[in-house]
């Protein structure tokens, strides 16, 4: 079973998406060993109001030959779709409105790996867990964005 990671800081879940992706596409590296070269790949920027954007991330992809379709406020059916070929989502979003009672107001990334009838298995999805189940109306909540703050979504591929 692929052990995935968990950010250690408030503002490295970009860095930590694009660990994820490369643990999910069963290479064998480590937290400590990549979370720099992730770090300057987003142009991530540490601190209080620090973190990758979403711009930031889809360059970073890109530059480490990561095999990914950019699809900004995606459907639901096409996030299944993807999952059910085997694929992966990377989700950049906004967590007040993707996650019910969440009172802080921030960017965040996470890594969902597939999904069963009713959720969707989610890697560092802001939770206490590295890996845990979020229902269809959180991923549909994720999905939605806000009005001025789209969910990004980049459908990864192994091949």
């Amino acid at each position: 079973m692929t052990r995935y990671v968990k950010q250690r800081d408030e503002t490295s879940c970009g860095p930590v998406a694009i660990i994820n992706i490369f643990k999910w596409m069963d290479c064998k590296i480590s937290y400590n060993e990549f979370i720099h070269v992730a770090r300057f790949m987003c142009k991530h920027e540490p601190g209080i109001y620090g973190g990758t954007t979403n711009l930031g991330q889809e360059q970073a992809l890109s530059k480490l030959g990561i095999k990914k379709k950019r699809r900004i406020k995606p459907s639901i059916k096409e996030i299944d779709r993807h999952l059910d070929n085997g694929g992966a989502v990377l989700l950049g979003y906004h967590i007040p409105f993707a996650v019910p009672g969440f009172r802080k107001s921030e960017g965040h990334f996470a890594l969902c790996i597939g999904r069963t009838q009713r959720s969707y298995i989610m890697v560092n999805d802001g939770t206490k867990y590295t890996v845990g189940k979020r229902s269809r109306y959180v991923m549909k909540r994720i999905l939605q964005g806000a009005a001025f703050i789209p969910c990004w979504a980049w459908l990864i591929s192994k091949d």
